[in-house]
Formats: structure tokens, C-alpha cells, sequence
């Protein structure tokens, strides 16, 4: 495990869960944390390279929706840091609201 998750796991507080919930809780942040990037960004895409790639892949996942952002967004790794700092922060201002203590 790196320090970064490590580090993060322990901000938000769920240090004393399994890390199979660790992981899936820093999997529904990731899903969320793309899912906000897109809503940000649309309109930096084109239009014809949107469907293009909706064409291409009828049903993507979290990882290639982030990777044709990637490809199509100048400024993306400076998005992706700010929202994803900006999550982080709602998380662990207000993580007592969102995480139910490990049994």
C-alpha cells in the first residue's frame, strides 16, 4: 500500500475498517471524483469527439472515461488534483456523516 493511501485511509477515518472496504470506499471516491472531473469539463470536449468515443465504447468504465479526458483536456492532471483535493476535503470535514463505525 503507498503512503498516499495510506495517508488517506487515515484522514477519512477508516483506518480500523478491512481493507476490503478501504478499497471500496476509495473506489466509490474515485468513481465520484471522475464523475465530477466530466461534469466540470464537458465543455472543453467537442461534441464529435464525445460521441466518438461514446461510439467506441458502448459501455466505459471509470479508468477509460478518465483516460479520453486525459487525451482531450490540456489542463486534466490540474483538474483531476484540484477536484480531487476538493473531494478529499468534503470527505474529512464531514466523515462522520458518511462512514458507519467498523463492527
Amino acid at each position: 500500500m503507498t503512503n498516499q493511501k495510506q495517508n488517506l485511509i487515515k484522514e477519512l477515518g477508516i483506518d480500523g475498517l478491512s481493507e476490503k472496504y478501504q478499497d471500496e470506499i476509495l473506489q466509490k471516491m474515485k468513481e465520484s471524483v471522475i464523475k465530477r472531473i466530466f461534469a466540470d469539463s464537458i465543455e472543453k470536449i467537442s461534441e464529435n469527439d464525445a460521441i466518438k468515443f461514446i461510439e467506441k465504447t458502448s459501455n466505459p468504465t471509470i479508468d477509460e472515461i478518465g483516460e479520453f479526458l486525459a487525451t482531450q483536456i490540456d489542463d486534466y492532471d490540474k483538474i483531476v488534483q484540484i477536484t480531487a483535493k476538493s473531494f478529499k476535503e468534503e470527505l474529512t470535514n464531514n466523515s462522520e456523516k458518511f462512514l458507519v463505525p467498523a463492527k
